[in-house]
């Protein structure tokens, strides 16, 4: 079941204050990959890792949108990364543009920074033979990488920002990690849930969200485009505070049914 959450920001953002039908949780598990340890002390090598990964500083982002090119893979679960990127263009009123190097890419002003929004038009587990010669001719440091995709190891509906680590199975994000030869991306984690015990997970993954999920698959791209504009604006690490944390700025509950 999907949480209502609250978002309040500072007075007179963009983003004073946002309701969306979207979950977005804190887990205890990544707690450790966003720079705190088991008892939520300061764990001073991974927190100055994540400090300087995309600060809000930084005047250019790449956020790649993963998925598979075509009408027939449009609606299914693992084109969530295409849906964020297409609807972040659309927010910002971009165009979309056939790139030389095996993407379609949008140009585009988020927050005060400059964005390339990118689709990999090589097919999901060869993203990474777009990606990377893309970053070299925009001369973007991987650092400056967003990578929004979707994620069987989270429940439906709720939305991670986690920065390095491994692929989690996911084909498209080792191809980019190979091709890189780097793994301390952004990664922007879109929740669709485990396969039921019957179905292959590539067979899940390369289908259209059921009728119960539908209804909810809005909220879910805007969730994923909220991710992406708060770590526009602030930055990795304040990006996850402001997402993870089950209380907003005034002290109340964030999360309520």
């Amino acid at each position: 079941m999907l949480l209502k959450l609250t978002w309040r920001t500072n007075p007179g953002s963009l983003w004073t204050q946002i309701e969306k039908g979207v979950e977005i949780m804190q887990d205890p598990e990544d707690l450790t990959a966003i720079g705190f340890c088991a008892h939520k002390k300061t764990c001073t090598r991974k927190r100055e890792q994540l400090e300087g990964a995309l600060s809000a500083s930084e005047k250019h982002i790449v956020v790649v949108g993963l998925g598979n090119p075509g009408s027939a893979y449009s609606r299914h679960r693992h084109n969530l990364g295409f849906m964020v990127v297409d609807e972040l263009a659309r927010q910002t009123h971009g165009s979309w543009k056939k790139d030389l190097k095996n993407s379609e890419i949008c140009r585009v002003e988020m927050e005060g920074k400059l964005v390339t929004l990118v689709k990999p038009q090589t097919f999901m587990n060869l993203s990474g033979k777009a990606v990377a010669p893309l970053m070299a001719r925009l001369h973007s440091d991987p650092t400056n990488l967003v990578v929004v995709h979707d994620d069987m190891d989270i429940a439906f509906g709720r939305v991670r920002i986690k920065l390095g680590g491994g692929a989690g199975g996911h084909k498209g994000v080792r191809s980019i990690m190979d091709s890189l030869r780097f793994s301390d991306f952004v990664r922007v984690r879109m929740g669709v849930g485990r396969p039921p015990a019957h179905v292959p997970p590539e067979e899940f993954v390369l289908n259209a969200f059921d009728q119960e999920e539908k209804p909810n698959v809005s909220d879910l791209v805007q969730g994923g485009c909220l991710a992406v504009r708060f770590i526009a604006a602030h930055g990795v690490a304040r990006a996850q505070n402001l997402l993870h944390s089950e209380k907003d700025e005034s002290g109340s509950k964030a999360l309520v049914s």
